[in-house]
């Protein structure tokens, strides 16, 4: 089967309060930013996800940080242990290996924005930010 669609959806009720690192960092210096993709859920959903994330944050950096900018690390494991020196790591895993990420992330005060199963327990709502893979085949 060929993916040949991916659909992510994201809907926000209200002003949901998320603890994180301040942005001031962000503005003035370099910020870090954590892509953590796990290599066998990409394998498993047949996709380059890394390389689309590659792309697509090149070129948001490159068009829109005139002033300053962002250290990307990418990470195809997700047994990495994140340091507070991240602003915010977005990661594309399974549904368990999404909770344990959020739970070793949870004394650093990142900001955890996470692609998972559509099947999975939300992270709460005040710490995380959680979008579902979606795939369509034809």
């Amino acid at each position: 089967m060929r993916l040949s669609a991916l659909s992510l959806s994201l809907v926000l009720c209200g002003f949901v309060p998320v603890q994180a690192n301040d942005f001031s960092s962000f503005l003035s210096a370099n910020a870090s930013l954590a892509v953590v993709v796990d290599y066998e859920y990409m394998a498993i959903h047949r996709q380059n996800i890394m390389a689309h994330f590659e792309k697509i944050l090149s070129d948001v950096i490159r068009e829109n940080m005139k002033n300053g900018g962002i250290n990307v690390r990418y990470f195809t494991w997700n047994s990495v242990k994140i340091k507070k020196d991240f602003l915010a790591a977005i990661t594309v895993a399974d549904c368990e290996s999404t909770w344990n990420f959020y739970k070793t992330t949870q004394q650093t005060s990142i900001l955890l924005i996470a692609i998972t199963d559509s099947d999975c327990p939300r992270l709460p709502l005040n710490r995380a930010l959680m979008v579902s893979y979606i795939y369509i085949c034809f």
